[in-house]
C-alpha cells in the first residue's frame, strides 16, 4: 500500500516477491526522493519456528 494513495496500486503479477518488490521500491520510490532515509519497509511473515 501507498500512504499518499486511496487504494492499492496493481504492479502486475509476481513471481519473486523480494525481487518485485525491490523493483517497484527503486522505479516508483526512490527514483523519486534524493534521500531514501525517510523510507521504510515492513514485511510480515510466519515465525521462524513455525515453519
Amino acid at each position: 500500500l501507498d500512504g499518499t494513495t486511496l487504494a492499492p496500486l496493481n504492479h502486475g503479477p509476481s513471481t519473486d516477491l523480494l525481487k518485485d518488490a525491490a523493483r517497484v521500491i527503486k522505479k516508483h520510490v526512490l527514483s523519486l526522493n534524493d534521500d531514501p532515509r525517510g523510507f521504510s519497509v515492513i514485511a510480515l511473515g510466519p515465525n521462524s519456528s513455525e515453519e
